[in-house]
C-alpha cells in the first residue's frame, strides 16, 4: 500500500470555504418538513467516485446522471413531480444501485468508514473494477451550501413509501438493522472547487 503517498494527499487536503454552489434546491411540502426540514444534515458528507460512475464528479462539480444530461427532470425538484409512484420507484431504485432512468440524485454518506469500505467494494465490483488510483473520495463541508441541498434519504422514503412496496420494504431493511443516519442525497448537486 501507497502509505506515504497517501499520508502526502490527506496533508495537502484543504477545503475552500469561499466558492459559490449551485445546486437544484428539494423543496418539500409542510407536511414533510415538521419544523426540522434539514436540521439534521452532518457537517461533512463524503462520496467515492470513479470513472464508471452514473454522474460526473470532479474536483468542481457533482452532477447526477440526469444533470449531467440535461435531462427535463433534471431542472424539476423531486417534490414537484406529479407522478409520486414513478418517484417512489426511482428513490427504490437509486437506494438500491438499480441503473434506470429518471435518477435524479446524487448519494453522498456521512460515515468515512463506510466511504472507505466502499472503495475496496468498487474495485471488487464485477460492473466497475476501477483501480485504486482511479477510486476518488470527495469531502465536502456542508455548512458552505443552502441549507436545502441536501435531505436524508430516510426523509425520502417515508414521504414516498405508501407510493411502492419496494421502498417501503427498503425502509424495513434500513429500520430494522439499525438506527443511523448513515445516507443523505442531494438532488443534482453541483459544487465549484471542491
Amino acid at each position: 500500500m501507497a502509505s506515504p503517498e497517501l499520508e502526502d494527499q490527506l496533508q495537502r487536503l484543504t477545503v475552500d470555504e469561499s466558492c459559490d454552489a449551485e445546486s437544484l434546491p428539494f423543496r418539500p411540502p409542510e407536511d414533510l418538513q415538521g419544523g426540522k426540514k434539514f436540521d439534521e444534515i452532518p457537517r461533512y458528507l463524503f462520496r467515492v467516485f470513479t470513472p464508471r460512475s452514473q454522474g460526473t464528479t470532479t474536483s468542481s462539480w457533482v452532477k447526477s446522471r440526469e444533470a449531467r444530461h440535461n435531462t427535463a427532470c433534471s431542472k424539476v425538484d423531486i417534490f414537484a413531480q406529479a407522478d409520486r409512484q414513478e418517484i417512489a420507484q426511482m428513490i427504490n431504485r437509486h437506494l438500491r444501485w438499480i441503473e434506470g432512468d429518471g435518477h435524479n440524485l446524487v448519494s453522498w454518506t456521512s460515515f468515512l468508514l463506510f466511504a472507505l469500505v466502499y472503495i475496496f467494494h468498487l474495485r471488487a465490483n464485477t460492473r466497475d473494477r476501477s483501480k485504486f488510483e482511479q477510486i476518488n473520495l470527495c469531502i465536502i463541508g456542508t455548512s458552505t451550501f443552502p441549507e436545502d441541498v441536501f435531505l436524508r434519504d430516510l426523509d425520502l422514503i417515508r414521504r414516498y413509501r405508501s407510493h411502492d412496496e419496494s421502498l417501503r420494504a427498503f425502509e424495513d431493511l434500513r429500520l430494522n438493522k439499525k438506527k443511523t443516519r448513515n445516507s443523505t442525497t442531494s438532488e443534482s448537486t453541483s459544487r465549484k472547487g471542491l
